[in-house]
C-alpha cells in the first residue's frame, strides 16, 4: 500500500476504515507527518488491498489496533534476509536493503518517469509548499493527484504482471 499510493509508512498501517470514502482516503490532520489533512485517491489496485471491512485493513495481532510501523521495518528486513539466503544458495544476485520509506522514493521516481510534475508529485507526498504562492494557493489538486497515482499503478500493474525473467 506504501508503494501504491506514496503515502508514509506510519499513516498507511494506521488507516481507519472511516477515512475512506469511495476512491478517496483522507488523512486526517492529527496523523499527518506535516499536520495537514491530506487526501489520497485510491486506485483500484489499492482499493484491493483495503477489502476487508475490518476498523484498521492493516491491524496488529489483537485486530483493536493498527499494525506498529516498526513491525513493517522488522517484516521487509527479515523477508530480504530470507530472500537473499535463497538466493545465495542459488548463485542469485541479492536484494539491496531497503526500509518501507524508501517505497515512497520509487513511487515518485517512477511518476517522475511518467512525466508527472514534481510539483504533483510533491502533492502525491504531502510535501508542504513555504513558497509564498504555497502560502495563498489553497486548491488541493485532488484531479492531478489521481491521475498521477492512476498512471503509477497501471506502470505498477505492467511491472507486477511482467513476464520477464
Amino acid at each position: 500500500m506504501i508503494l501504491v499510493t506514496a503515502q508514509r509508512p506510519g499513516e498507511v498501517v494506521g488507516i481507519e476504515s472511516h477515512e475512506i470514502d469511495g476512491t478517496w482516503w483522507t488523512i486526517p490532520e492529527e496523523k499527518a507527518k506535516n499536520n495537514r489533512e491530506h487526501r489520497v485517491y485510491l486506485t483500484s489496485l489499492a482499493k484491493e488491498m483495503l477489502c476487508n471491512g475490518d476498523k484498521y485493513p492493516f491491524p496488529a495481532a489483537d485486530a483493536n489496533t493498527p499494525l506498529h510501523v516498526n513491525t513493517l521495518g522488522r517484516a521487509v528486513r527479515r523477508l530480504i534476509k530470507a530472500h537473499n539466503k535463497t538466493q545465495e544458495e542459488k548463485d542469485l544476485p541479492l536484494l539491496e536493503p531497503f526500509t518501507p520509506h524508501d517505497l515512497r522514493r520509487t513511487a515518485a521516481t517512477y511518476m517522475a518517469e511518467l512525466k508527472v510534475t514534481e510539483f504533483v508529485i510533491g502533492k502525491v507526498l504531502n510535501h508542504t509548499n513555504e513558497s509564498i504562492t504555497g502560502v495563498y494557493n489553497r486548491y488541493a489538486y485532488d484531479d492531478e493527484k489521481q491521475q498521477a497515482l492512476t498512471v503509477w499503478a497501471e506502470r505498477l500493474e505492467e511491472i507486477i504482471n511482467s513476464t520477464d525473467d
